[in-house]
């Protein structure tokens, strides 16, 4: 598998050639990044550490006496949710980014995120956990496509 990384590195990112002699991390001119995108990236550093915050714990909450009590096999389910959910919704961002801007999609994804996070903390039952996972690979899948557009 990772011999099959190798080709990997001879193809040019985003359509950018080898030899273009601008950095890719700097605007025309050798100028640095533009404000808006520099905000950009600092928000999506902070979506993914409010995001990845919850990953670690997500299980042990939903398998402990004190939270769910779920066996392993119904915390698989519960969180392979969100894999289908990304699955899913990848198939169809692309028709989605047609009709909205990448900056849209940005928001939503976040909407999206704010949203499942509030569905963990108010759960009292197992589909709310289900809907918010779903949610969680939702926002996932929205959130990579339309950032990695839009960078």
């Amino acid at each position: 598998m990772a011999i099959s990384t190798i080709p990997m590195f001879f193809a040019p990112e985003g359509g950018i050639e080898k030899d273009s002699g601008e950095s890719p991390l700097l605007g025309k001119g050798g100028l640095p990044l533009s404000r808006k995108f520099t905000i950009f990236l600092l928000a999506m550093l902070l979506i993914n550490f409010g995001r990845n915050s919850v990953a670690l714990i997500k299980p042990q909450y939903l398998s402990l006496d004190t939270g769910f009590n779920l066996s392993s096999s119904m915390l698989s389910y519960v969180l392979n949710t969100s894999s289908a959910a990304m699955f899913a919704v990848g198939l169809f961002v692309r028709k989605l980014s047609k009709f909205l801007e990448d900056e849209a999609l940005l928001v939503i994804g976040t909407v999206i995120s704010i949203v499942y996070l509030s569905a963990f903390a108010f759960a009292q039952n197992l589909t709310l956990i289900f809907i918010g996972n779903f949610l969680a690979g939702t926002s996932n899948a929205v959130i990579f496509a339309s950032s990695y557009s839009y960078a």
